[in-house]
């Protein structure tokens, strides 16, 4: 959830005969997504043997600490009061044993947000049967009750879950999000990659591309040496300083410094109806938000740092092709210095470079140097993913 373009807080109770707040929703220091991530792994309030021997089960307690909590932020959140949405998360067996009727609860919490003159839009209540034997009529009623709209489900594992999750997201409402896939195991290589392009070029062959913007996609300049015209492609523009005979003299026949181009398409891509959308790219606002950082406020530097951390390696995919056929490759990009140079020394064996001795003319500190055998042997390009994106991912965010 914090992955979108949102700046939710988090609260969270763990309840047997009595609850216990894990995080604090009105806490500053609690309720971002990864001081919760954090708390979930280290907190003694997120072991369940904090509850001792009162291990009954008291969903109606659990779900009035949910309004106590609620009720505070209309006094702690005034400013930000008629803009704030609820949204609860009831994980259950069905089994609650002790206490009141649960569906009492869940109709205070109803009657609470209805009371604020807010809407049923500003309340979604979500209840998880975590075991084959919850009745599914009392779910429901634990649930928000929508037209059109799913909050009851029945889960076995965490992959049921993650499913349920992907489900209730409307990925065609959140608009150019940058770097948000379809993760579910089942899904193609193309919901995996939506950012993924396949560019025809007449008389040169089949290269890759990723989408920047509904309007632009990023490749590399290689690919386009002997295009003229281009259906679909409104202006190619070549970074200045690419020349891949540049360094003939020196023996080099092919030199791909700067071996970036940029395609305006003449018509800007429908992502609803493709189902595609663009990369993450690093120093952009866009990718700030999705890496949870402060806007403004976070430098170019900053991202280096978390994208590309030393001593690594930093894993990372591509995705590449052969014939019809994409799958995803897995390489690490090498960081450390001495890794990195021991990487770049391999481009030495490509026929290209038998004639150099300076591995540093051809591999520059533009380039990231993924492959070799270490950790383990890395997967290879081939001929038709030139100009495809190398993406890492970051807090369910995919970044070129």
């Amino acid at each position: 959830i914090a992955s979108f373009d949102v700046r939710p807080r988090f609260g969270v109770i763990s309840y047997a005969s009595e609850p216990v707040v894990i995080a604090n929703l009105y806490d500053d220091q609690q309720s971002n997504a990864d001081d919760v991530i954090d708390l979930l792994q280290t907190s003694e309030n997120a072991d369940y043997m904090i509850h001792g021997d009162k291990r009954g089960t008291d969903i109606h307690r659990a779900l009035t600490k949910v309004l106590e909590i609620m009720s505070l932020t209309r006094e702690l959140f005034k400013e930000n009061w008629a803009e704030i949405r609820f949204v609860t998360i009831l994980f259950t067996d069905g089994k609650s044993n002790m206490g009141g009727d649960p569906k009492t609860a869940v109709m205070k919490i109803k009657e609470f947000v209805k009371a604020q003159q807010k809407s049923e839009a500003y309340l979604d209540m979500y209840a998880f049967g975590v075991t084959k034997d919850v009745d599914r009529r009392e779910l429901n009623a634990l649930s928000s009750l929508k037209p059109g709209e799913h909050h009851s489900f029945v889960i076995r594992n965490t992959s049921e879950l993650v499913r349920s999750f992907d489900d209730i997201l409307d990925f065609t409402t959140i608009g150019d999000l940058c770097g948000v896939a379809d993760e579910r195991p089942d899904a193609t290589i193309r919901q995996k990659q939506p950012w993924h392009v396949l560019l025809e070029i007449p008389g040169s062959g089949k290269c890759s591309g990723s989408i920047v913007s509904p309007s632009w996609v990023l490749t590399a300049a290689h690919c386009l040496r002997e295009v003229q015209t281009a259906l679909d492609i409104g202006r190619i523009t070549v970074y200045v300083d690419y020349n891949l005979a540049g360094r003939l003299s020196e023996n080099i026949t092919q030199f791909y410094d700067y071996d970036v181009a940029l395609l305006e398409l003449n018509k800007p891509i429908s992502f609803l109806k493709t189902h595609s959308r663009s990369i993450c790219l690093p120093c952009t606002r866009e990718t700030t938000r999705g890496l949870r950082k402060r806007y403004p406020g976070t430098t170019c530097r900053d991202h280096d740092v978390e994208m590309l951390p030393t001593p690594g390696p930093v894993p990372a995919n591509f995705v590449t092709r052969s014939g019809w056929v994409e799958t995803l490759a897995y390489v690490t990009i090498k960081t450390a210095a001495v890794e990195r140079k021991a990487c770049a020394m391999n481009a030495l064996h490509a026929e290209e470079y038998k004639n150099v001795t300076d591995v540093n003319q051809v591999v520059t500190d533009r380039f990231l140097c993924t492959g070799g055998q270490q950790p383990e042997a890395d997967d290879i390009s081939c001929k038709g993913d030139s100009g495809g994106s190398l993406f890492i991912k970051k807090k369910r965010r995919f970044i070129q």
